[in-house]
């Protein structure tokens, strides 16, 4: 003899029992042990028991599953739609070239290129006109001139950072535009109207100059 107990959480055995059961005329609240053959089934009825509150369970974890799902491809588009700004981008002068990054969540901007690095010296080029004395021997190269911007998809813009200005020392509150995709919009204002302020335009690239 056998002694069989079924898993609840096998959906296609407990249908095939139950019509085994109905066409055998055993259905009983009084139901201990149901003979078949060389097979005994325990308890059926617990197990029946086990089997709908699986169901239940299972059909309340559609929801929230489809949930996470849906959150998840959300998070994944809206995180690729922010990175579409990373790489590398030549000035609107052409004088530099500035590589945009991803860090902590915000996206920053260095010079990692120069048309004319070095003084007639042959020295560096350093950022002698910021206006802290003890930044003004700090080189260009690799200075970051963007700091802390972040992507409002609802804007479809990248706002909340800063843009450096090595020419003349001074910082500007700004904001980032795609006019699309290989070319950036970057306009700087100051005491927070938009419309005091400066725009230029940079040219995506495809790799780091040299």
């Amino acid at each position: 003899m056998v002694v069989f107990l079924f898993n609840p959480c096998r959906f296609g055995m407990h249908r095939a029992l139950l019509r085994l059961i109905a066409l055998k005329g055993f259905i009983s609240k009084h139901i201990k042990d149901i003979f078949f053959g060389n097979v005994f089934l325990t308890n059926v009825l617990l197990h029946l028991h086990f089997i709908q509150l699986y169901n239940l369970k299972a059909e309340k974890m559609k929801k929230p599953v489809v949930f996470v799902v849906v959150f998840l491809l959300a998070g994944t588009f809206i995180y690729g739609q922010a990175n579409r700004i990373a790489g590398h981008w030549l000035t609107g002068e052409g004088q530099s070239q500035i590589e945009i990054f991803e860090r902590g969540g915000s996206f920053y901007g260095k010079i990692v290129w120069l048309d004319e690095p070095l003084e007639d010296d042959g020295t560096p080029k350093l950022d002698k006109e910021n206006p802290d004395r003890a930044l003004r021997r700090r080189p260009l190269m690799g200075l970051e001139l963007l700091q802390g911007f972040s992507y409002d998809a609802s804007k479809n813009e990248w706002s909340g950072g800063t843009i450096y200005d090595p020419e003349n020392g001074r910082t500007y509150t700004a904001y980032i535009r795609l006019e699309d995709n290989n070319t950036l919009r970057l306009r700087g204002y100051v005491m927070g109207m938009r419309f005091m302020g400066r725009t230029t335009h940079w040219t995506r690239e495809v790799r780091l100059r040299e």
